[in-house]
């Protein structure tokens, strides 16, 4: 990888580039962005504030329409108690809207025109249902029809100008250099990584490179080759976790589809849209998207799991919906803990560390339903009629309340109600090695039920064919994410029999 300050290659070396006539230096390697980006506009953070100044424009535009049209028509202010709640209606529908349509993960890329484009198209139907829902209210008739025309396009005009307002503020340098709407990891050989930089530089794009990866081209052996890759995709994803990137661009030369499907299936997992350029790649496997990026035509080959939009969404229906639970459960809770110290010898909870989000520990909460064990004694998975287990600890594990205290995790934010369950350290480490797609589990964050779970894979995974068909659900659930879907999984869990089958 390259040092981003002086361009040399410091840990690949000379052997890494033995075709190429010179290293990418700082003239090859334009910077787009230099300095530190404090804030990424796909973060959920900044999302929300967009989303609330979006809703402020509307509320406003639509506030001094009434006011304008009052004051040249010499009226005494009536019923400004429902043009209020009328203004508010509206700016909740358009932002409501744009979240439904993606408006926001869509806008702040690089195609500006088609976002602007988008914009108008959502607004006008959050318009069209605000009508509706006037009609249907019955407060169309207290409604002036010049006011409704003149919201229309005093608003639309609003939110326009507001939009390029901003598309102008990101393009100004002190602003670019804090705020970014795409950060991104280059992979590919030092040429079309050159180019690459180089036109988003000359069409002033807002993408923050935050770090290449030149490719080798030639190899004297394919011993070698599969060596030079396995420390390439290595560097990437240790790269990925240290700096969070928003996606990773692969720039294949033409002819390399096998090298480009490896780099895909080792890169995925990374909590990151994987985009393929098409300027030198002809055809892929799989279903791709064409995507326009940086000016550039591109093939989508994997999605982000979850938009800003989806994770702002799923947290607070975590938060609300454990903190309910919690309160609720709250003397189960204490009951069971009681219980289990009276069954046998041993603290009522017990902690076990677990892969989370991108691959990060936590501690996660249970009900002990084992006997105490020495902390150094070897991990064994559970089995049906396990002798370890305690006479209330089957009937808990029976029931699925031996995970109840997980509802803890999810309001710390380090768990999900929903998502893939999380497995012992010992087995990520070896389903790892034996399942490609094993990792994309950790794209989102691990949940105390799962679609998996609720569709009856789980137990005991003493065969390789049980282990898949379990990520395989799992995969399902991340690529269809809704929050329909969330609340499906949990009346299955609860009410499914389904869910209680290989529960032990």
């Amino acid at each position: 990888m390259f040092s981003r300050d002086h361009g040399t290659a410091r840990v690949l070396g000379r052997e890494f580039f033995p075709k190429l006539d010179y290293y990418p230096g700082p003239a090859a390697r334009p910077a787009l962005r230099k300095g530190r980006a404090l804030w990424s506009l796909t973060d959920p953070v900044v999302s929300a504030v967009l989303v609330s100044a979006d809703w402020a424009v509307v509320f406003c535009a639509s506030l001094a329409t009434w006011l304008i049209y009052n004051i040249f028509n010499d009226a005494l202010f009536l019923h400004w108690q429902s043009y209020l709640i009328c203004s508010a209606l509206l700016a909740f529908i358009f932002v409501g809207n744009g979240l439904r349509s993606s408006v926001y993960g869509f806008l702040w890329g690089v195609d500006r025109q088609e976002g602007i484009v988008k914009v108008f198209r959502c607004f006008f139907q959050a318009f069209m249902a605000f009508v509706t829902a006037l009609v249907l209210l019955q407060w169309a008739e207290a409604y002036s029809r010049v006011t409704l025309f003149a919201q229309f396009f005093i608003c639309g005009a609003a939110i326009l100008a507001f939009r390029f307002f901003q598309f102008r503020l990101l393009q100004m340098p002190h602003i670019a250099r804090q705020v970014v709407s795409n950060r991104v990891m280059l992979v590919g050989p030092a040429e079309e990584i050159d180019s690459a930089m180089r036109s988003w530089r000359e069409r002033g794009e807002n993408v923050h490179v935050i770090e290449t990866f030149p490719m080798r081209l030639e190899f004297g052996s394919e011993l070698e080759s599969a060596q030079a890759l396995k420390q390439l995709t290595e560097r990437v994803i240790s790269a990925g976790r240290a700096c969070r990137p928003d996606r990773i661009v692969i720039l294949p030369p033409i002819g390399e589809r096998e090298k480009v499907d490896e780099l895909i299936e080792k890169f995925l997992e990374l909590p990151v849209s994987i985009l393929v350029s098409a300027e030198s790649l002809v055809t892929m496997q799989g279903r791709p998207s064409a995507v326009n990026f940086g000016g550039l035509r591109m093939l989508r080959v994997v999605r982000k799991p979850l938009s800003a939009r989806d994770r702002i969404v799923k947290r607070a229906f975590d938060f609300l919906m454990s903190l309910f639970l919690l309160i609720v459960l709250g003397p189960l809770l204490a009951g069971v803990s009681l219980a289990i110290k009276w069954d046998s010898r041993g603290p009522g909870n017990f902690q076990q560390r677990r892969n989370g989000f991108n691959q990060k520990e936590f501690s996660i909460y249970k009900f002990r339903t084992m006997v105490v064990q020495s902390p150094n004694a070897t991990f064994k998975q559970t089995t049906r009629n396990d002798v370890r287990l305690t006479k209330l600890g089957k009937w808990l594990r029976r029931w699925n309340i031996d995970e109840l205290p997980q509802l803890f995790n999810v309001l710390y934010g380090d768990m999900s109600l929903v998502g893939p369950r999380p497995h012992a350290l010992a087995h990520d480490d070896m389903f790892y090695a034996e399942l490609a797609t094993y990792a994309r589990r950790h794209n989102v964050k691990p949940g105390i039920t799962g679609l998996a779970q609720a569709m009856g894979f789980r137990g005991a995974t003493e065969t390789h064919k049980q282990m898949e068909d379990r990520v395989h659900q799992d995969l399902i659930y991340i690529q269809n994410w809704s929050l329909l879907l969330d609340l499906k999984i949990l009346l299955m869990t609860v009410f499914s029999m389904r869910a209680y089958r290989n529960a032990f």
